[in-house]
């Protein structure tokens, strides 16, 4: 049957909920209405009567179930249902304590995702229970079975009896009345109190706790049996003595009689069947148990005997076919007719001709073969062909000189049959794909393709929606993946799905990875992604996807998110050509991340996921377009989630895949940052170290090593800069090491993290755009060399926006350099005199404070709201301190005319000013 989808605002699943409220005074119900449209996977809508299953769980994937119920005979009108949850089961109390998410499926089919949360109304069940009625209540009246008690003015109109107001002051004495009637004489009354009465009870009935009723009613309290133990003794001595309860008199028969073990069960079917091993059954049925057959050696001689004496078992008499009629692989055997093989072909030796014609056995081939399985010899003699026979006849065979492999041909198109094994044989080199499933299968995709078929024209889909692709052109099947086969595309050719991404995922969120090997060397295809041609899958429009080119000026992985056809959002990624990697396409929270090998990246994308074109792997996005061909390379495993993975589940994706992740221990495993590390790895949480960065490209060439602390305020910081003590002189005092900071817009120095007795910064522009913090460090001590934990005065800010920051000199003396705007940010302190939340000011692009707006220039903030004219920093001073006259100074200036030394007031902290000392930069 086609498989039912819910359609409304999300493209998988929605349901409107209606609540029914009640009338007057009645109580709430004990159900809630549930109404929604369900589609086919074709759009068209879903009619008839249906048996739908309705679940309660407290989680939007798996968790617990908190209600269940079947609904056997809906009725569906045009797509439209309405269900009565509860009519058929009582929901249980307390249902609505915590999160709850509904689920359907109908007619026994899988489960309709994504679930739905339920939100407020149904929780107005908790109304019968009148739970936590606290605060002032305020209605017109009151009444009580349709008799007003409470009036509106608040008076009470009610019955008064049984009312008492506070007492009131004594009124006055009234006159005295007049003498009544005497009434009759009464009889003699007991002068007895409570207790005498009971005092009396207790000496006529004996004495006894409280009162003993034994003379009362006529009965001896004695008499009365009260325990176990009395219970027991007497029918023990009713049944005579035994252990506990002796049952033997109770019911005339006497225990010592019955069979209690599997011993006495044996000894009497022994005495019937005489001696043997356990049981012996020979008596039972009637028959000898030697006369069974026992052994596989007794079955082959009884064989033997009835089809006559040869090697192991003879079939001749038992098919009543001689077997010197058959094929055998130990003789040279010839065919003149068709040779039909339904399995496997083996032989030692098979020829084939190159117009398809096979013989076993024979120099020259002459008959034709079809083939519905693999072919398998010792020796195979091929005749190779370079191109596709013209005109073939169904079953035709040839080896294909540049596949190195047999085809053949099935009728309507050539099938590739390249050798034995299943789809999980895994080739030489690569990796067993059963633990890469797992970890797909736990992420829920909603459409997955490993491409791993080895012939054939459909991609399965392994999610268990039937959305199975088709393998379009001339693509190679079954050659050897990272994770197990995979597809080359070969330029010429793609794979189709029968979806679109809009139709997999909802309109905020979702995830495409897959497991690609880039080209041997990049084509440029100008500016925008789209242009490149090389895709790894692509959508019609709204443009979505991942290609792989020169794209930008950037070789590598680009992902991109086209907004409505018009706003672009892209991601570059430099990759080095010619290796396998993992890719993942992620939008969640308003961003697009992309993810190389588990390194992140992202950019600001907003809604709406659109998707009106068909998810196409391995081509670009156009129907008109043909050539050039799509992707020059192998893809597999591409997998479709209804939800934005986080960067650990990527990251386990990677990690599956057996693929080089961020440890920042070689060049070729350098990440980003030493966040990035960090994230791929939280086990290196508090190794401090020095650590491999790459933070612009993927070359291990780019790397360099930096410093990162893993252990102050969670770790993940990356060393930018530093100077050690006294390298801010006055004057002429320049000699070559002794300096301030370097500009880290361009990086300089003698870099070496692990030494740092002269200053060098690194080029930390792409570092700062994928950093949100920015921390200044003092040290009182001369060239420290360890974590931001050896520091003395440790501060840190948040960067007002990472992806303007370029730290160029902010001095106006340089000339129209966009500094950007003063603006105000807040102080944390880690280490040294607190000053966290003091606020200060930066300028927001550089990065850094001036002092009189031209000298000096200092990488962090003051408490000017001008970043200027202030003395309170921290400000930690650059080779930018400002243009000046050279012709005036005595000391060295840069190629911008910024001075390379320049007395100042020292490296500042919250205590006071005109300290000295190392200092470091770092971001995270």
């Amino acid at each position: 049957m086609r498989r039912a989808t819910m359609s409304a605002l999300a493209p998988a699943m929605c349901a409107c909920l209606i609540l029914a409220l009640p009338g007057g005074a009645q109580a709430l119900p004990d159900h809630f209405m549930q109404e929604g449209l369900l589609t086919t996977n074709d759009g068209a809508p879903l009619d008839g009567v249906h048996r739908f299953r309705v679940r309660l769980l407290d989680a939007p994937r798996a968790g617990a179930l908190l209600f269940e119920e079947v609904h056997p005979d809906v009725e569906i009108i045009d797509g439209y249902y309405a269900l009565a949850i509860g009519a058929q089961e009582a929901l249980p109390a307390g249902l609505w304590a915590g999160e709850v998410y509904l689920s359907l499926s109908i007619d026994d089919g899988a489960e309709l995702l994504p679930r739905i949360r339920l939100r407020k109304v149904p929780a107005a069940f908790v109304a019968d229970l009148a739970y936590g009625v606290v605060g002032p209540i305020a209605p017109e009246s009151v009444s009580v079975g349709g008799r007003l008690v409470i009036d509106d003015g608040g008076r009470w109109v009610g019955d008064p009896t049984g009312l008492r107001g506070p007492p009131g002051p004594a009124g006055e004495a009234g006159p005295e009345g007049p003498q009544g009637p005497r009434g009759p004489a009464g009889g003699e009354g007991s002068p007895d109190t409570p207790q005498q009465v009971r005092d009396k009870l207790v000496q006529v009935d004996g004495a006894g706790s409280g009162i003993d009723a034994d003379r009362l009613d006529g009965a001896e309290a004695g008499d009365f049996v009260r325990t176990a133990a009395q219970v027991l003794a007497r029918l023990v001595t009713v049944d005579g003595d035994g252990s506990g309860v002796d049952a033997d008199r109770l019911d005339g028969l006497d225990s010592t009689a019955f069979v209690r073990t599997a011993e006495q069960v044996r000894d009497l079917l022994r005495t019937v069947d005489g001696g043997g091993s356990g049981v012996d059954a020979d008596r039972l049925d009637g028959l000898d148990s030697t006369q069974f057959v026992r052994s596989a050696d007794q079955v082959r001689d009884l064989l033997r005997a009835v089809d006559g004496d040869g090697s192991g078992v003879d079939a001749d008499r038992l098919d009543g076919l001689d077997s010197t009629q058959f094929m055998r692989a130990d003789r040279n055997t010839g065919t003149a007719g068709d040779l039909t093989v339904g399995q496997t072909l083996v032989a030692d030796e098979a020829r084939i001709g190159g117009d398809g014609r096979l013989g076993v056995g024979v120099e020259d081939p002459q008959a034709r073969v079809d083939v519905d399985g693999d072919i398998r010899a010792d020796a195979l003699w091929l005749r190779p062909q370079d191109a596709e026979p013209a005109d073939p006849p169904a079953g035709l065979l040839y080896f294909d000189a540049e596949r190195q492999g047999l085809r053949v041909w099935d009728g309507g198109q050539w099938v590739d049959l390249n050798g034995g094994g299943g789809e999980d044989e895994v080739p030489e080199g690569a990796i067993d794909p059963a633990a890469y499933r797992r970890v797909i299968a736990e992420d829920g995709p909603v459409a997955y393709w490993p491409l791993n078929e080895r012939n054939g024209v459909r991609a399965e889909d392994f999610s268990g929606f039937g959305r199975h692709g088709t393998y379009v052109g001339d693509v190679l099947l079954g050659v050897q993946g990272q994770v197990g086969r995979a597809v080359n595309i070969r330029s010429r050719g793609h794979v189709d799905t029968p979806v679109r991404l809009d139709g997999m995922m909802p309109n905020d969120r979702g995830t495409v990875t897959a497991i690609i090997r880039l080209p041997d060397a990049y084509t440029a295809f100008g500016a925008r992604a789209y242009t490149s041609r090389h895709q790894v899958w692509s959508t019609r429009a709204y443009w979505q996807g991942i290609s792989v080119g020169r794209v930008a000026g950037v070789d590598g992985v680009h992902f991109w998110y086209f907004w409505n056809g018009s706003t672009e959002y892209q991601v570059h990624v430099a990759t080095p050509p010619g290796r396998w990697v993992h890719v993942a396409w992620v939008v969640r929270g308003g961003r697009l991340y992309a993810y190389v090998n588990g390194v992140e990246s992202s950019v600001a994308a907003p809604n709406p996921m659109g998707s009106p074109g068909i998810f196409n792997i391995g081509r670009y996005h156009n129907t008109e377009q043909t050539t050039p061909p799509p992707y020059p390379g192998e893809i597999q495993h591409v997998a479709v989630f209804a939800d934005g993975l986080s960067a650990a589940r990527i990251r386990a994706q990677v990690a599956a895949a057996g693929l080089a992740g961020a440890s920042g221990q070689s060049r070729e495993e350098a990440g980003r940052t030493c966040k990035s590390i960090l994230d791929a790895d939280p086990g290196l949480r508090g190794q401090d170290g020095l650590y491999w960065i790459n933070p612009e490209s993927d070359d291990p060439a780019d790397a360099v090593q930096t410093f990162c602390d893993m252990t102050i305020d969670g770790g993940g910081w990356s060393l930018v800069s530093y100077a050690p003590s006294g390298s801010a002189r006055a004057m002429c005092a320049f000699d070559g090491n002794t300096r301030n900071l370097y500009p880290m817009s361009t990086g300089g120095g003698a870099w070496d993290p692990a030494d740092r007795a002269s200053a060098a910064s690194l080029a930390a522009v792409p570092i700062a755009r994928r950093s949100t913090e920015m921390l200044l460090a003092r040290s009182d001590r001369d060239g420290a060399t360890g974590a931001i934990g050896g520091m003395d005065v440790v501060n840190k800010f948040t960067i007002p926006d990472p992806s303007i920051v370029h730290f160029d000199n902010a001095s106006p003396g340089r000339g129209d350099i966009d500094r950007g705007v003063c603006t105000r940010v807040q102080l944390t302190t880690l280490r040294g005199p607190d000053a966290t939340g003091a606020v200060r000011y930066t300028w927001s692009r550089s990065l850094m404070v001036t002092w009189s707006d031209t000298y000096p220039t200092g990488y962090g903030v003051n408490s000017a709201n001008d970043c200027q004219q202030s003395t309170t920093g921290p400000a930690y001073t650059t080779s930018f301190t400002g243009r000046g006259w050279p012709q005036r100074y005595c000391w060295p200036h840069d190629a911008l005319g910024g001075a390379y030394t320049y007395w100042h007031r020292g490296w500042w902290d919250p205590a006071q000013h005109d300290r000295t000392g190392s200092v470091s930069i770092w971001l995270r």
